[in-house]
């Protein structure tokens, strides 16, 4: 079942769809431009479902990583990027890269120590490329119990440059928001209701990252699906029904996919971990790294146990 959320919309009179101006026909042509663009580059950085892999690899699976692990370092990101207060963005950065990162990595598919380490490394890279900050190594390997050092973390960076190559790729964020300047002016010039579809759309996109199922789809699938998802708790006075289909008309098109591909994706509801308060005000103004407290440190979540002898120390 998809996550649900009841609200209370603030009435309107809107009940045609918008007549397109010249301006705004422009930028819809300019939005499906930039999602034309921006799908050619998705198709050069396809995540594999790398679980499957595995089982060309060898038949072991004491220590294979499996979706149970996924999960957990995937809410790690997201509960370390909160504390940090950091974009989600980063989190969305690191997740497909990581999954990218398994998808040629044999040694951090079958280890599920590499895959904890390939996790720090790849948020380290992701914090480094979307919020220009390097996070200092060394609280890095304290968040993982000192399993791993700082040249750990280093060498584990080298190897996901000589695989990945490329680190800037599409994430569904990105989609979502080209895909929202295609709503109708009417949807566009209410804050209000552009405040619930958006916040709900990045909801269902952290929800839909977290299923392993999900990892195999495009990016913009996952976009798609979370703003088609996200429509269910917007009034009809807010977005009515025909405005609704002429914007996935519109959608389809810019996709070049017919109104009936649209599927809706969703796992079950969860209720995420909150952390609550600043716990991480060491990133200045300049977006550099400078010395924490040791209750700052300590309130930073460390990574998820993945291996049974862990488990055990």
């Amino acid at each position: 079942m998809l996550p649900t959320a009841t609200t209370n919309a603030p009435s309107s009179n809107i009940n045609a769809l918008d007549k397109p101006s010249s301006s705004s026909t422009s930028s819809t042509d300019d939005n499906s431009s930039g999602i034309t663009n921006l799908l050619k580059e998705e198709e050069r950085y396809q995540c594999k479902d790398f679980l499957r892999l595995h089982h060309q690899d060898d038949g072991s699976t004491s220590s294979v990583v499996d979706a149970i692990c996924r999960r957990s370092v995937c809410r790690w990101i997201f509960d370390t990027i909160d504390c940090l207060k950091m974009s989600h963005e980063t989190a969305f950065i690191a997740i497909t890269n990581l999954d990218r990162y398994m998808s040629v990595s044999l040694k951090a598919r079958c280890d599920r120590r590499q895959y904890q380490l390939a996790s720090m490394t790849s948020l380290y890279i992701a914090i480094k490329i979307s919020d220009k900050v390097e996070v200092d190594l060394a609280i890095l390997s304290k968040l993982s119990r000192g399993f791993y050092s700082a040249k750990d973390i280093k060498r584990c960076e080298e190897d996901m440059k000589d695989s990945l190559k490329v680190f800037t790729v599409p994430s569904p964020t990105q989609f979502i928001r080209l895909i929202l300047d295609l709503l109708p002016l009417s949807v566009l010039s209410n804050a209000h209701v552009m405040n619930k579809i958006s916040t709900a759309s990045f909801h269902q996109a952290k929800l839909l990252i977290q299923d392993y199922k999900y990892v195999p789809l495009r990016r913009s699938s996952l976009a798609v699906a979370s703003i088609v998802n996200a429509f269910k708790n917007i009034s009809q006075s807010d977005f009515s029904i025909d405005q609704r289909v002429q914007f996935l008309k519109i959608v389809s098109d810019a996709f070049g996919m017919s109104n009936s591909s649209f599927l809706l994706l969703g796992p079950k509801k969860k209720k995420f971990s909150k952390r609550k308060g600043g716990c991480y005000d060491s990133i200045n103004n300049r977006g550099t790294a400078t010395t924490t407290t040791a209750a700052q440190e300590n309130q930073l979540p460390q990574i998820p146990l993945c291996s049974e002898d862990e488990k055990s120390m």
